[in-house]
């Protein structure tokens, strides 16, 4: 509602305005908002980023709100009116000029168990304990987010049945509901949520004997009951490694053949064919976005920025290797690892650096953020890792955590039992490493750990490969404090490289299987 302040000329904003000078205050008169314990807070970009906080001593959404970015690290731009607190960006998202986008506020009903839009401004927007509300950076009135605070689950995370669901679950029943079998090759990205259904991308059929590619790697559009909408063969050489990333109504695609596939989300169509890379690597890195553009980090070390048509604002070669190792944003810079264990910080908006060191061992896997920070793992040989963190101010490189082990997986952070964590997967579980004070607890499994390990309503979910006849892959369902509560063998059983997908009470694993 705060964007509508905005759009003066829009007549159905003017409505709004009007009504808005009608409405009551949120509080009777005489009456002091009291501080409240535990409103959750749901700050959501897309269905692939979005952040969930509990808050303290808050009286009412807008509060929420500050005290949420604050923990987060993330800068929060509002402007005063006469109707209220208007809320311009959130982490550098801000609205265009034409406000075709805008951040509003809603409010969860937890007797009709949808979000709402409230009617007032989030600076009057009054909270009490259990509340949540949510701010969404919208482009019409309508939208809502996909997480609730019954179903509060990361977009990519993992797979089976949950039962039941919300914060504080435990695994009551693990079953499978559907195998979609989509008879294309392995699949070794993750699954993407969408407006219009599920989004995967296999890797094409190999002949391993002639080892040439039978079939290009197709990329499929599923409603949620695993039928197929549309599927598109966007070439490739195999093995793709590259999660597509998806913004408004196209798909962007990275393909080890070095090109980047832009193709229209609702018919399946290829829009446009860029040629990025020419490496033996290949694009293997996952494409990532903000409001104005996307980057695409290569094989033979180029970092490119395009407009989401596809026209190239800027490109620079980091002199180095870009393999598995996806870039992320933080306030106005994207971050990134080389293979030979560079690590840079370059300006989203000219491309120039701002900052790099080399710590001469191998980053091959992606990037996450933290409060107001960069964390990653960097691998020396078979027998050591690291953990650092990057201050999003200062650049300051900061050791957390030497273990005396190789990570096998991708590297991820998450609030766990309040505390900032850090989890990684090595041959026999997942560490999970206090961001703060470096302590590491230890989730065993068997077998080597090569997905990212994810918090799932309050706990963590992981899956293991322990290779050999049958290629047994296993998912495990821990309780934050450590507890196991469940493990699940999928049919028909076969590695399980990428990151799995939650969305509502389904989990979807994709498998080497197809």
């Amino acid at each position: 509602m705060r964007a509508v302040v905005k759009v003066i000329l829009s007549a159905v904003v003017l409505f709004l305005l009007l009504h808005l000078t009608t409405l009551p205050s949120a509080l009777a008169d005489g009456e002091t908002p009291q501080s409240v314990e535990g409103v959750d807070v749901l700050i959501y970009f897309s269905p692939s980023d979005f952040a969930w906080v509990e808050t303290k001593g808050v009286k009412n959404a807008f509060e929420a709100l500050l005290e949420a970015t604050g923990g987060l690290g993330w800068r929060v731009e509002w402007e005063n009116s006469s109707y209220g607190v208007y809320i311009k960006s959130i982490r550098g998202v801000s609205s265009p000029p034409d406000y075709s986008y805008f951040w509003t506020v809603l409010k969860w009903n937890s007797s009709g168990g949808v979000w709402e839009y409230t009617p007032t401004s989030a600076d009057t927007t009054p909270v009490d304990s259990g509340d949540a509300v949510a701010f969404l950076y919208c482009h019409t009135f309508g939208e809502t987010p996909d997480p609730t605070p019954e179903y509060p689950l990361p977009v990519l995370s993992y797979s089976g049945v949950l039962h039941p669901p919300g914060p504080s679950w435990r695994v009551w029943e693990i079953r499978p509901i559907r195998t979609a079998h989509l008879d294309s090759g392995p699949i070794d990205t993750s699954p993407l949520i969408t407006p219009e259904g599920l989004l995967v991308y296999t890797s094409g059929v190999m002949n391993y004997t002639s080892f040439k590619l039978e079939r290009p790697s197709p990329l499929f559009l599923l409603d949620w009951d695993g039928k197929i909408l549309w599927e598109r063969e966007v070439g490739g050489v195999g093995f793709e490694l590259s999660t597509p990333l998806v913004r408004a109504s196209s798909v962007y695609v990275a393909s080890t053949d070095g090109n980047l596939y832009i193709i229209n989300l609702t018919t399946g169509e290829v829009f446009k064919k860029l040629k990025l890379d020419n490496s033996t690597w290949g694009l293997t890195s996952s494409p990532v976005a903000d409001e104005r553009c996307i980057y695409l980090a290569g094989g033979d070390g180029n970092l490119t920025a395009l407009t989401p048509d596809g026209d190239i604002l800027w490109r620079v070669n980091l002199n180095t290797t870009f393999y598995f190792s996806t870039p992320i944003l933080l306030e106005g810079e994207i971050y990134l690892g080389g293979r030979d264990g560079k690590i840079f910080a370059v300006n989203t908006t000219t491309g120039d650096v701002a900052w790099e060191r080399s710590l001469n061992g191998t980053i091959k896997a992606p990037l996450v953020t933290g409060p107001g920070a960069v964390y990653f793992s960097i691998t020396f040989g078979e027998e050591i890792s690291e953990i650092y963190r990057i201050d999003g101010n200062s650049h300051q490189l900061q050791k957390v955590k030497t273990i005396s082990t190789a990570l096998t997986s991708s590297f991820n952070a998450f609030q766990l039992n309040g505390r900032w964590t850090l989890a990684a997967g090595f041959d026999g579980g997942v560490y999970l490493v206090d961001a703060s004070s470096g302590e590491v607890r230890t989730l065993p499994a068997e077998g080597p750990v090569t997905a990212s390990a994810l918090a799932v309503g309050g706990g963590v979910v992981f899956v293991t490969n322990t290779g050999g006849e049958g290629n047994l892959s296993t998912l495990y369902f821990y309780s934050s404090q450590g507890e196991l509560l469940g493990t699940y063998v999928p049919t028909p059983n076969d590695w399980i490289f990428p990151t799995p997908l939650v969305h509502t009470s389904r989990l979807y694993l994709p498998t080497d299987a197809g």
